[in-house]
């Protein structure tokens, strides 16, 4: 199951998809700017995202038990064994 996140969200919420086990992916616009605590913690099935450029803050649990994924930021591949590198750059 995909999901394609509309232009006029700003924020993915707390716990939004947490849990979603068939969410396969995801599409976000450039209008995202924060992913909160556990927005997609527990999809097992997301394999791979794309953050756009627009991200600013994205919760250290964002990606929690993903343990498959594979987030892509400015050109960068971060797996789940190095997500904390995504958190400290985006967070600062």
């Amino acid at each position: 199951m995909g999901v394609i996140i509309p232009d006029s969200m700003a924020v993915i919420d707390e716990e939004a998809f947490m849990n979603c086990w068939v969410l396969t992916d995801v599409v976000l616009p450039d209008t995202i700017q924060i992913l909160y605590d556990n927005c997609f913690a527990g999809c097992t099935a997301l394999k791979e995202i794309t953050l756009p450029e627009s991200v600013t803050s994205i919760a250290t649990t964002a990606f929690a038990d993903c343990k498959n994924i594979q987030v892509s930021y400015r050109g960068n591949i971060y797996d789940y064994s190095n997500i904390d590198k995504l958190y400290s750059t985006i967070n600062g």
